[in-house]
């Protein structure tokens, strides 16, 4: 209903995943990227955990999406299974024919062959598993079993949880402490901060279509942390509504009153908060049943819910700086992160550096063209907003430096469409140097452009980065540092 009333292409806040809505804040996009590399670097086990409604089915289908045809994804989101049923999943998704009467040794022995045809076809198989904690401990036993097949040097099945903390506590439990013990990875995703709150609003608006001003500021995102402790699902479901008080009212920017119109109660009980919660419930049941038994009046069950402040202790998260987005609407020589285009980013012709490939023939001077490739570079990344990402084409020591450069100018898909960074390595006295393709845009947009790279630079595993991270790393070098 007010989809057209803030000019908004579809809904921004609805309650399944949208990875092309996908939020890079609050340790998203490292936690994507972090993901993508342990399952291309071969890792067994990894475990992905957070609290109800803090996004992890959102990552975790960010690394499907991302995931190029050389892995092969086996998913499954109702993990209640017997060790038995979970093995006859497992090769149904393999395409393995089994027969229920078989042995679960007999099961297993068919699954390892079906994944070492995989293997010596080059392509890795994933078990991704949504709600982890479901899990019985019997099946998580078999999980671990699955995770021994391997060959001498590589796994043949990669494994990564996505669970709530009470995966953390099952893990604990002495009769599964041989499958904790081969978790090579474990990453919590935390609850947003207010400024997050903010920033995530607006993002997701702008991310559909809205143009305007923001609708949310910081205050009013602080009201919103206090009735969804700072979690992305029940952020969705308040905005959502909110947005719909807002039109009713003709409004265009969130107040106060269009929350308070929904009648809702700040949260504060959460695990970490449960002990506290447990302490102030029993004292006020005693006074209440004081009360009660020598005056004989009637109490109320409400608790007063401003008797605990779940940001009090927060106050200097939230003096953060405003998010990036705001100085992002104001570069009008940039298109907008929700527009559904890649950007190609140019560079004045007065100013373009030879091809590196030209410079190693006519001149020989390939370290002095590095170090202006590399500040050039720089120039580029500096100008572009920290919410958009890049393709990172490639990874290379400083002897294999010309022979890379050769083989991405002879290939029609990066050809004239990269840029690199040097990083120097002073304790090996060498450098490295890292290839980007120039296009520059979010995850959505750069994964289709990831798919239409040719096989030979797909076998240097390129991966998506944020611009944000990459511009900390990147520092100006001179000719010097390389000799």
């Amino acid at each position: 209903m007010y989809r057209k009333f803030f000019g908004l292409s579809e809904l921004p806040f609805k309650s399944t995943p949208n990875v092309n809505m996908f939020f890079g804040e609050a340790s998203r996009q490292s936690t994507f990227e972090a993901l993508l590399y342990t399952i291309q670097r071969g890792d067994g086990i990894v475990k992905v955990t957070g609290e109800v409604g803090c996004g992890k089915t959102m990552i975790l289908r960010m690394v499907a999406e991302n995931l190029d045809n050389n892995y092969k994804i086996v998913y499954i989101n109702s993990p209640n299974l017997s060790p038995k049923d979970i093995l006859f999943f497992i090769a149904d998704e393999l395409a393995v024919s089994v027969n229920y009467d078989l042995a679960k040794f007999q099961i297993l022995k068919l699954i390892k062959n079906r994944l070492i045809e995989y293997f010596s076809s080059a392509k890795k198989v994933v078990l991704l598993i949504d709600e982890a904690q479901s899990i019985p401990i019997d099946t998580l036993e078999e999980l671990r079993l699955l995770s021994n097949l391997e060959t001498n040097e590589d796994k043949l099945l990669q494994i990564v949880l996505f669970g709530q903390p009470e995966l953390d506590t099952a893990l604990k439990k002495p009769e599964i402490r041989q499958l904790a013990s081969r978790i090579t990875y474990s990453i919590n995703l935390p609850k947003f901060k207010p400024t997050e709150v903010m920033s995530y609003l607006n993002y997701r608006l702008r991310a559909v279509g809205y143009r305007g001003l923001d609708i949310f500021d910081l205050k009013m995102a602080k009201e919103i942390y206090k009735v969804t402790d700072g979690l992305p699902r029940g952020i969705n479901e308040v905005a959502d509504k909110l947005l719909m008080a807002m039109f009713s009212q003709g409004d265009t920017k969130a107040t106060r009153k269009h929350l308070k119109a929904l009648q809702l109660r700040p949260v504060f009980f959460s695990r970490k908060k449960a002990p506290y919660f447990i302490s102030i419930s029993i004292v006020l049941v005693s006074v209440s049943a004081f009360v009660f038994n020598s005056l004989n009046l009637k109490y109320s069950d409400e608790l007063g819910v401003e008797t605990i402040n779940p940001s009090a202790s927060k106050l200097q998260q939230e003096r953060e700086a405003s998010p990036i987005l705001t100085r992002t609407l104001k570069q009008e020589s940039l298109k907008e992160i929700a527009e559904p285009t890649i950007i190609e980013h140019s560079i004045d012709e007065r100013k373009e550096v030879k091809p590196l490939v030209t410079e190693i023939i006519d001149t020989g001077s390939f370290e002095k063209n590095l170090v202006l490739s590399h500040l050039k570079a720089i120039e580029i990344f500096n100008s572009i907003p920290d919410e958009y990402n890049v393709i990172q084409l490639a990874t290379v020591t400083s002897d294999a430096v010309q022979d890379q450069v050769q083989a991405f100018d002879s290939d029609s898909t990066v050809a004239g469409r990269y840029i690199l960074l040097v990083e120097t390595l002073p304790a090996k006295k060498a450098y490295r140097v890292k290839f980007f393709l120039k296009s520059f845009g979010n995850y959505s947009m750069l994964s289709k452009e990831l798919k239409q790279l040719s096989v030979s630079v797909k076998s240097s595993n390129p991966y998506i980065l944020s611009i944000k991270g990459l511009r900390a790393r990147a520092e100006e070098i001179s000719l010097e540092d390389l000799k």
